[in-house]
């Protein structure tokens, strides 16, 4: 069989002379070298997010990295926004994502400011952890602020109980971790209703949260400040 004529495989072949190959930006390129199935977790829980999502028009991806997932979102929902406080990684985000997807690109610190408009739904995967403490809450009164009133936040973090066992580089400038009681109760300060799901990999389960490795965290409906 000649691979090149065929109909499961031809357009891939018209696709690579005429775009080249797809690009993954600084951060997806790294991991596919040294830790690969994790581009496959992280993949993931996009996919879930964008399911559980998906009767909502417009999203905000917070922290979206190098873009990775915004392929997904773009799949998904009708109005795509990526937002980040680091320039080069919102740069990163732009310049590797393929023309087809629409996305919007905004520099914003929610700790310090909400956006102009309003969007349905947001996600923010592995941002959490980053954010000190002391200045978590005004990162969630402001992302409140950026939704509408029956907007939904979905934030996916690492169970603190587990955060042994990873790789001790991973964890590098991430002083926020959180359990799933700690987790909840934040939650519960901002929104009127709460579900948190656990992950292991790439399967999402109601198991034991104590030893689960990732949550979900969903948080319906801002409560107004």
């Amino acid at each position: 069989m000649d691979s090149k004529k065929s109909k499961l495989y031809s357009d891939a072949y018209k696709n690579i002379k005429s775009k080249g190959p797809y690009r993954f930006g600084p951060l997806s390129s790294e991991k596919l070298r040294v830790d690969p199935q994790y581009v496959m977790f992280q993949m993931s829980r996009y996919k879930h997010a964008a399911r559980l999502l998906s009767n909502k028009n417009s999203i905000l991806d917070i922290g979206p990295g190098d873009g990775i997932g915004l392929p997904i979102l773009c799949s998904y929902f009708d109005n795509v926004t990526a937002v980040d406080i680091d320039q080069h990684m919102l740069d990163n985000s732009q310049n590797f994502l393929d023309d087809e997807y629409k996305c919007n690109f905004i520099l914003n610190d929610f700790s310090m400011n909400p956006l102009p408009n309003k969007f349905d739904s947001a996600v923010a995967f592995d941002v959490l952890s980053l954010i000190p403490p002391e200045i978590e809450k005004y990162w969630f009164q402001n992302i409140c602020k950026s939704l509408e009133k029956d907007g939904i936040f979905l934030v996916g973090t690492q169970n603190k109980n587990i955060q042994h066992l990873g790789n001790p580089l991973n964890h590098v400038d991430q002083p926020n971790f959180k359990d799933f009681d700690q987790l909840n109760s934040l939650f519960s300060e901002f929104f009127e209703n709460v579900l948190i799901l656990s992950m292991n990999d790439e399967t999402i389960h109601s198991g034991k949260r104590e030893t689960a490795q990732y949550f979900l965290a969903i948080g319906v409906a801002p409560i107004e400040a």
